[in-house]
């Protein structure tokens, strides 16, 4: 007890004469803080102590935001510490130190903090009592709750285990559902027992429902996207499913689902409440950019979100660029026949121009219908979910090759087996069929994730039977993931495979060839530069495989700096990737987020250059590429 209170009045003798420097030399808000540190803590991690603290480091680097010292805070921040440690189970915790050292000029200050952690309170065990109402199968999330024995008693691990056992009982037809804590001594000193005891309530199901809009979108619309009907078992889980699938319609602005038991427990009927406010039904949208293989591009769109009522989606839209061009008209259905299922008819006229290397026109359109289970969020972030895509699509194809291009494959035999005419370079087709497309996405942000995974799968069969002239099947298969290694730093990675079966290259359009190279594949080559060659001439072929690996650092809140490695290439006939016949490069970028959107730049080395490539009719001898565009590489 002593010590105790010799280093209670240290701490208090050490506050009160820095207190005196600052008034004495300095103003607090002049101070700035150059390094905030602890030690003496094992149990709780610095990591985990700074990011409670209202008091901050500065960053080191340059233009890093700037963090002053303010006392009053300060003061609060130790009694934070002291109550953190408290509800991660350390209740004996204690300050042994505060370590202020201000610079000569007095216009800096360097914090350091001792701590003595004390022992924790152990959890014996924790225990969950009557939850017998519920099936053997739905109970067995309880054999496994946050909170183990043997460990500190936390108190966010507490309420989780609690809410644990709230959510089970109100996802199965508890809506009164509560759950009681009770803490008992346990075989030690500073040991305890937990158990939560389940008071369920009646069996409960969903009552009438009810809708509060001042907007035109009729009540049918909304009542179809709710996930449950009037007398089904209360599921709390669908209550929220629901709020997704209402507030994921474009023409809807705010959506809330109120799902709330009376106050009299002997109802046993919920009533549900449908609040929501809407969109003016008409939006324009004009965007500008720039990149280093699109050069300049602008876009204009144009949508109904009510067109001809029932929340269908009209949308009309161009696009302008250095590579491609053109328009589309779409009419998305969102509820066909089923919620979840939605209908897309489009119908498209498109250029697309690769420098050097060909053009092609596409005229068509296609009909499909999606099915989403989950995941129908809005905007950067949602939930996470499984899309499954099919469709019917009939385009009319007409390509040309380059006239240097042309050139340089002038026997008739290459160009009549890529599909070419060989007298003008033309070629043209009609590509009809059906496609599948699965697509299962986890990350936390669409945008810029840093934590999850995506994996998707695109299937075509194109066959003159479905009404066109070419013939052949598409498998293409890509993975993608973000694991967080530290607060500021994340990998992540990406592998592609596909596939055009065809019994020869001029049963496929010279424009659904594969190629590698540029901002988002193998950033050490200009774009469409890796693939079969034919007179040091990228041709494209039928087999590709890439992948990518990216450290990303996090410098301050809109910059962050990247390490990557690509790795991939480009095989002329089916099936017929060789991984030990790669190319690679490596690189750095840099990335800035803006309110439009994240800007990166990147430069990729190639690590083992294509050999024979030429680039304008000359041997290529630039081994790196510089790219700038908008979001990330994947």
């Amino acid at each position: 007890m002593r010590g105790s209170a010799r280093r209670r009045r240290a701490l208090g003798v050490a506050l009160v004469l820095w207190s005196g420097w600052l008034t004495a030399g300095c103003h607090e808000g002049d101070v700035r803080v150059t390094a905030l540190d602890f030690h003496g803590n094992h149990a709780v991690t610095t990591k985990q102590l700074k990011a409670v603290l209202a008091t901050k480091s500065s960053g080191w680097l340059p233009w890093a935001p700037k963090q002053y010292f303010n006392r009053q805070e300060f003061e609060n921040d130790l009694s934070r510490i002291r109550r953190y440690y408290d509800d991660r189970g350390y209740p004996n915790a204690k300050l042994t130190e505060v370590g202020i050292a201000l610079n000569d000029a007095r216009d800096a200050v360097r914090l350091n903090i001792g701590l003595d952690e004390g022992q924790p309170i152990v959890v014996d065990r924790a225990t969950y009592e009557g939850f017998d109402v519920l099936d053997a199968a739905v109970r067995k999330p309880l054999s496994a709750p946050p909170l183990e024995a043997g460990a500190p008693r936390d108190r966010d691990k507490v309420i989780a285990a609690r809410q644990l056992g709230i959510d089970l009982l109100r996802d199965n037809g508890y809506a009164y559902a509560a759950v009681m804590v009770r803490e008992d001594a346990g075989s030690a000193p500073q040991h305890v027992s937990i158990t939560f005891t389940a008071v369920p309530g009646p069996p409960t199901v969903f009552g009438d429902v009810s809708i509060d809009s001042t907007g035109t979108l009729s009540d049918r619309v909304i009542r179809r996207e709710l996930a449950f009907t009037p007398g089904e078992p209360y599921r709390y889980n669908r209550v929220i499913q629901s709020q997704r699938r209402v507030g994921a319609l474009p023409i809807i602005r705010f959506a809330n689902v109120d799902a709330k038991p009376p106050e009299d427990e002997r109802a046993t009927a919920v009533p549900v409440k449908v609040t929501f406010t809407e969109n003016p039904p008409r939006r324009f949208s004009l965007g500008l950019g720039y990149g280093s293989e699109e050069r300049f591009r602008g876009s204009i769109a144009w949508s109904h979100l009510n067109f001809l009522g029932n929340a269908r989606q009209l949308t009309a839209d161009a696009r302008y660029s250095a590579i491609d061009r053109g328009v589309r008209l779409t009419l998305h259905q969102p509820y066909f026949y089923h919620s979840g299922l939605s209908l897309d008819v489009s119908t498209y006229l498109w250029r697309t121009r690769e420098q050097s290397l060909y053009i092609s026109r596409t005229y068509g359109g296609q009909v499909g219908v999606t099915y989403r289970i989950g995941g129908r969020g809005r905007g950067s972030a949602r939930a996470p979910g499984l899309a499954v895509h099919a469709a019917y699509l009939h385009e009319f194809q007409r390509y040309e090759i380059d006239q240097g291009a042309r050139d340089d494959l002038s026997d008739f035999e290459t160009l009549i087996a890529l599909g070419f005419n060989p007298i003008d370079g033309r070629g043209k087709g009609t590509k009809a069929g059906l496609a599948f497309d699965v697509d299962r996405n986890t990350a936390d942000n669409l945008l810029n994730p840093r934590s999850g995974y995506g994996v998707s799968l695109h299937v075509e069969t194109i066959r003159p039977g479905f009404g066109g002239t070419f013939r052949y099947d598409e498998i293409v298969g890509e993975a993608r993931g973000y694991i967080p290694l530290a607060q500021r730093l994340v990998i992540a990675g990406r592998a592609r495979f596909g596939t055009l079966a065809a019994a020869s290259d001029a049963d496929v359009a010279f424009s659904e060839r594969y190629f590698l190279g540029g901002s988002s594949t193998l950033r050490g080559w200009g774009r469409y530069q890796v693939a079969p060659l034919v007179r040091g001439l990228p041709i494209g072929g039928r087999t590709v495989f890439d992948s990518s690996g990216e450290l990303r650092l996090a410098i301050t809140a809109p910059i962050s700096a990247v390490a990557f490695v690509d790795a991939g290439n480009v095989w002329e006939g089916s099936w017929a990737a060789r991984l030990g016949d790669l190319r690679a490069d490596a690189g750095i970028g840099l990335r800035y987020v803006t309110p439009i959107g994240l800007i990166r730049g990147d430069l990729g080395v190639q690590l083992n250059p294509y050999p024979f490539l030429l680039i304008n009719g000359k041997p290529e001898t630039r081994h790196y590429r510089l790219h700038f565009s908008i979001g990330q590489a994947f």
